[in-house]
This record gives C-alpha cells, sequence and structure tokens, in this order.
C-alpha cells in the first residue's frame, strides 16, 4: 500500500489491530469498551498507532458512530450481536467506510467484516482469527442489505445455517 502516515494508521487500525483484539482472549474486554467509549476508543487506538508512526491521528471521537444491534432468531434467542461501526469517509481504497463486529455473546464464534473501499465500488470483506483477509464480493449498497448479508455470513460460518 502506498499510505501517507495518517492513512496507514487507519488501515493499520482496520486490518490489524481490531481483528487482532477480537480474535484475542480479551475480546470481550474490547467489545466492552467499545460499547462504553463509543468513538472515544477508536481515537484513542488511533492516537496510540500515530504516536508509533510519529505522526498525528487527525481523528475526533465523533467522527466515528457505534450502533449495537441484536440478531434474534424467530424465538427470540441472541443469535449473533453486532456492533456496526461507520468509519470516516475512506480516501482511498482499500480504508474501510463500515465495520461490522459480530459475536455470539461468549465469543465462541466472533467474526469481522468491513466495507471496503474499492476502485468504483465497494467490497465486502473479513477478517478471520488467523489473520487471512476474505473477499466476499460487491457490498451492497444500503446499510440494511449489507448487514442482513453479514448475518447470513455469520449463520453460515457458525454452521447454524446450511450455505
Amino acid at each position: 500500500m502506498n499510505f501517507g502516515p495518517e492513512m496507514k494508521i487507519r488501515y493499520i487500525l482496520e486490518q490489524e489491530l481490531l481483528p487482532q483484539m477480537l480474535f484475542s482472549e480479551n475480546g470481550s474486554n474490547m467489545i466492552n469498551t467499545i460499547l462504553r467509549e463509543k468513538g472515544g476508543f477508536f481515537t484513542t487506538c488511533l492516537q496510540f498507532l500515530a504516536e508509533e508512526e510519529k505522526t498525528e491521528s487527525g481523528y475526533k471521537d465523533t467522527d466515528f458512530t457505534i450502533q449495537p444491534v441484536p440478531f434474534f432468531d424467530d424465538d427470540k434467542n441472541l443469535v449473533f450481536a453486532v456492533i456496526i461501526v461507520d468509519m470516516p469517509k475512506p480516501k482511498q481504497a482499500p480504508l474501510c467506510s463500515r465495520i461490522f463486529i459480530c459475536h455470539d455473546g461468549q465469543l465462541k464464534n466472533a467474526y469481522y467484516f468491513l466495507v471496503e473501499k474499492s476502485f468504483g465500488s465497494s467490497i465486502l470483506c473479513g477478517r478471520d482469527k488467523d489473520g487471512n483477509h476474505l473477499n466476499y464480493g460487491p457490498a451492497p449498497k444500503d446499510i440494511k442489505d449489507q448487514f442482513q448479508r453479514v448475518v447470513q455470513l455469520c449463520k453460515n460460518r457458525s454452521g447454524s445455517e446450511k450455505e
């Protein structure tokens, strides 16, 4: 990637740090901190990364919108909790416009999805616990359709529904 320092720290946050934190043994701490601190969590992480890169992050808490959304089955049982994070508008590919952090409550099953800016469109991608980049094809344009696609992917990957 040919990023300036500001874009590099954001890429590291989106593609490396957040999934590593989610899939670590302290993943629930990350989720609780996001829900408590909202955008402050992201600006703190970016400031830490900026200091490592000897640059400024340039982001404010209000640049990030956090929306927790539970997903229930027909019997009203929690299937997945989803945290939707609207990121600041990406200036270049492959930065993200939105992140979906999904888990089953106990973090037995956790999933990390991103809506990445691409050349001319957006791509729905993910990261797995091994750090692999997963590509799920073009991202739906509407957030509701993105959410439904992410929930379907979570169900498929958790084995709660056949692909």
